[in-house]
């Protein structure tokens, strides 16, 4: 008997199964404990099984190969979430056609009962046909057995026969018991792969706190370094500083203060989202007023105009503080992207259902196959100029306006600049 794999759900085509000779002979001059003992060596190989797609073809060419069917699917319950389709894979015997779905009432009959479940049975308790029998009538029937974890079904198996005599109670009940050894070899590879997948998930975390601390500490270099500059120099040289330059140089304290405020917060807000945990603040605020008051804070009033483009109020329930995280940020990375005299605008657009603010500038832009990397945690562009950013401000920002409800957006094109942009409902 020539067989042939077919995978379902869009799963990628496996390699053809070599079955052992065994299974390769007619089903009919198997003795039952020959097929026990054919089913035992599948059921081994199954549990040294580490890959679940190879481990699934194989399971589905085998018990369907042995129990004489036309098709066999076995499908695997990967979430647990209410209407998501099962994974599954499928063999048919060579030159039979494709048969019911994949998953059916029947299927999710064995996973919900965690028993065998008959498509003849399944039929006549719904005023159909008779109940199955084990005449030599021809007609098709469809056995689902649960494949049963030590936490709870993992899926279930469904065999497809073109005739009732085929489906006889002692077979019935070996197809049982290799299903229970199917289970146990498929919960193992699925514990092997998660145990991968955590493995590679903690991986990544390290490497995300290494990236954190090393680009946290040359960002907090710079500032550090201006302020203990200036601090030495009022300490060697206050009085002989004239005026002028000492309001500048307190100037620049207070602009490099509040940049090292605002890397604390950002380390801060990062840890709070890896927690999924961003505590609002709300009540209502003018968003307009907002933006003025974060221009002021930036350093920027004389560069930065504040434009309202409706005449309705701007006002809506917000974290007054942590919007004002994503405006810095906005205005900060537009002044670092753009020539010194280069102007930025803000612009806050209130309709009767939504608010939205956006900070442009005219400045570098942004190639387009780099703007759906902006808001990952650590993306940091490179674009020629030397000029770098943390790379987890823009994504604070995201998590931040969609904890408020809101989406964030950009609009670049190189050359001409760049609009970053946030909308909210009211």
């Amino acid at each position: 008997m020539n067989q042939k794999m077919e995978l379902t759900h869009n799963q990628p085509a496996a390699p053809a199964v070599e079955l052992p000779h065994e299974l390769s002979d007619e089903v009919s001059s198997k003795t039952l404990p020959e097929r026990s003992q054919t089913l035992g060596a599948l059921a081994r190989r199954l549990l040294r099984c580490r890959d679940t797609s190879e481990l699934l073809s194989e399971g589905a060419a085998g018990f369907g190969t042995m129990a004489g069917a036309l098709r066999c699917v076995i499908g695997v319950i990967e979430s647990p979430e209410v209407g998501r389709a099962p994974r599954t894979h499928e063999w048919r015997a060579d030159g039979s056609a494709p048969g019911a779905p994949a998953t059916s009432p029947l299927f999710d009959l064995a996973v919900s009962t965690r028993s065998p479940q008959w498509s003849q049975d399944l039929i006549a308790r719904a005023g159909g046909a008779p109940e199955r029998g084990h005449s030599d009538a021809a007609g098709g029937g469809t056995l689902a057995l649960p494949l049963l974890g030590s936490k709870g079904p993992l899926g279930a198996m469904t065999l497809h026969g073109e005739r009732l005599s085929e489906w006889r109670p002692e077979v019935v009940e070996l197809l049982r018991d290799a299903a229970g050894d199917l289970a146990a070899a498929l919960e193992r590879s699925l514990d092997h792969q998660a145990a991968v997948r955590s493995a590679a998930e903690l991986r990544a975390v390290d490497r995300e706190r290494n990236d954190l601390i090393s680009i946290m500490s040359h960002e907090l270099r710079a500032p550090m370094t201006v302020v203990a500059g200036i601090a030495d120099l009022f300490e060697r040289r206050m009085d002989r500083l004239a005026p002028e330059t000492r309001a500048e140089l307190i100037d620049i304290l207070g602009r490099e203060s509040r940049r090292l405020a605002r890397l604390a917060t950002q380390v801060l807000d990062v840890e709070a989202i890896d927690r999924g945990r961003i505590d609002l603040r709300l009540r209502t605020v003018d968003l307009s007023a907002l933006a003025r008051e974060s221009v002021a804070d930036a350093g920027l009033a004389d560069r930065c105009e504040v434009v309202e483009a409706s005449g309705a109020r701007a006002e809506a329930r917000v974290d007054a503080d942590r919007l004002k995280q994503v405006l810095l940020n906005f205005l900060s990375n537009a002044a670092k992207f753009s020539p010194d005299a280069a102007r930025i605008t803000v612009s806050v657009d209130a309709s009767v259902r939504e608010i939205s603010t956006r900070v442009t500038d005219r400045g570098l832009g942004i190639a387009p196959e780099d703007i759906p990397r902006l808001f990952h945690m650590f993306s940091r562009l490179d674009r020629g100029d030397g000029v770098e950013g943390s790379g987890i401000g823009l994504y604070a920002s995201k998590a931040i306006v969609e904890r408020h409800g809101g989406t964030i957006w950009v609009d670049s094109q190189p050359g001409r600049g760049s609009t970053f942009g946030f909308t909210l409902p009211r």
